[in-house]
């Protein structure tokens, strides 16, 4: 059974193993450098922001991380997650991403935003199936480790209003 709790201390060592088996083609999904140990130790000192980690079995498969924006975009928080390798195409990443709309509402932020490159259709057609839209496609906008550049697809969820009322109604148990 998949466990999805908040980031603790206690998980630190998991995480750090999650993220030295994400290829490093991947490392783009999270804008710190994930392949750096001390990354996790910031998350866990991080005033602001809600990260969490998913276990099946004992084992962190998966990691989502909002982090809510400044100044003028306080209001809006960026969606980062990333699941195993060899546990994808199993519902984590839409467990994970419910769960982080959620606390999304708990932080009180108005909207999502989530990044993936425009090649990924899984990954879009999972946040498209959970309410999110296509706000913006950028061109040539990430560079691969080879140096390739790839367009990136940036989509957004109106979580206040959509996961409030659910949440009002009791229905955030579902997430």
């Amino acid at each position: 059974m998949l466990d999805i709790s908040l980031l603790g201390p206690d998980d630190h060592d998991d995480v750090v193993a999650l993220f030295a088996g994400i290829p490093a083609g991947e490392h783009v999904f999270f804008k710190e450098t994930i392949s750096d140990p001390r990354v996790v130790e910031d998350w866990l000192s991080a005033a602001r922001g809600c990260w969490l980690v998913a276990r099946l079995a004992g084992t962190v498969v998966g990691v989502a991380a909002v982090v809510p924006g400044h100044g003028w975009s306080q209001h809006v928080g960026e969606l980062r997650m990333i699941v195993s390798p060899a546990q994808r195409s199993q519902g984590i990443g839409a467990m994970l991403a419910r769960r982080s709309l959620q606390a999304a509402v708990d932080l009180g932020l108005e909207k999502v935003t989530v990044e993936a490159l425009a090649e990924q259709q899984g990954v879009i057609d999972l946040f498209r199936g959970l309410g999110f839209v296509p706000e913006a496609l950028l061109a040539d906008q990430v560079r691969d480790a080879a140096g390739g550049v790839h367009d990136l697809m940036v989509l957004s969820h109106p979580v206040h209003g959509a996961w409030g009322q659910l949440d009002a109604v009791g229905a955030d148990e579902l997430a």
